[in-house]
């Protein structure tokens, strides 16, 4: 997409006086939210409200629901995928109630897995880029060397994975604290 962007802004150049910089900055915010994943197996026969009763103590409903289908193995087994958002605060309490959800489900002879990840909502992220945007557009100004006006800007955040397997933190940092790389390209209206 990066790529895309960057072909089609210097593509517009060739057209006209124009000028492209380009700038980034790796900018650190803390988590907001918490997206989980998680699969059911239940038998092919197991009705919604069922399964969805099933994870009570999580407090999912039937609007988490995002697709069920049949999985890989006995041809009467459903996998029931769920995805939800909750606050990156209630993290600790999530597990727990993951702990007796996946109880809940393996006493009934169903499986449970899941997964989750961190992120910062899309409101923090917005507020972090009209943060850097100012100076980001400045230096991919002087990057370029451009003194026109500004006509289009492209910008892209990108999370940074720069060590997952330390156990005590998350992406290299502690826990908690994420990181993104902002990339910028200008275009720059010559006179």
């Amino acid at each position: 997409m990066r790529f895309f962007c960057v072909l089609v802004l210097a593509g517009t150049c060739l057209l006209s006086a124009q000028t492209v910089g380009t700038a980034s900055r790796t900018v650190s915010l803390k988590a907001d939210e918490i997206v989980f994943e998680l699969v059911v197996k239940t038998p092919w026969d197991m009705p919604v409200e069922q399964t969805v009763a099933l994870l009570t103590p999580l407090r999912i409903t039937q609007q988490d629901l995002k697709s069920v289908g049949t999985l890989r193995g006995p041809a009467d087994i459903l996998g029931w995928q769920f995805s939800f958002t909750r606050p990156y605060t209630a993290l600790h309490d999530l597990l727990k109630q993951f702990g007796a959800a996946s109880r809940q489900v393996a006493e009934g002879g169903y499986a449970l897995t899941y997964q989750f990840y961190f992120r910062a909502a899309p409101k923090t992220l917005d507020a972090a880029k009209q943060r850097a945007l100012t100076s980001l557009i400045r230096e991919a100004r002087s990057n370029a060397n451009a003194s026109g006006k500004v006509r289009s800007v492209a910008i892209e955040p990108t999370p940074v994975n720069t060590n997952l397997e330390r156990p005590a933190g998350l992406f290299g940092q502690p826990l908690g604290l994420l990181q993104y790389q902002w990339s910028v390209t200008v275009v720059f209206e010559e006179d």
